[in-house]
């Protein structure tokens, strides 16, 4: 569909971002549910939570 078609049928056009904090994690073992990595997790998932929002995600370690 292109834009013109979704803002017609009441559709907002999309917007990305891209964020590269200045930081480096711990290639062996970076889980999701401890730091230094949660805090973003976290942030993630308040942020999933906002209407507006269609995606939010945090790709640690993929570099």
């Amino acid at each position: 569909m292109t834009e013109r078609a979704s803002r017609e049928r009441g559709f907002d056009a999309g917007v990305q971002a891209l964020v590269k904090p200045p930081m480096m994690f711990k290639i062996l073992d970076h889980s999701t549910d401890a730091a230094s990595l949660k805090p973003i997790t976290d942030e993630s998932k308040r942020l999933e939570a906002n209407p507006k929002i269609l995606a939010a995600s945090a790709a640690g370690g993929y570099q």
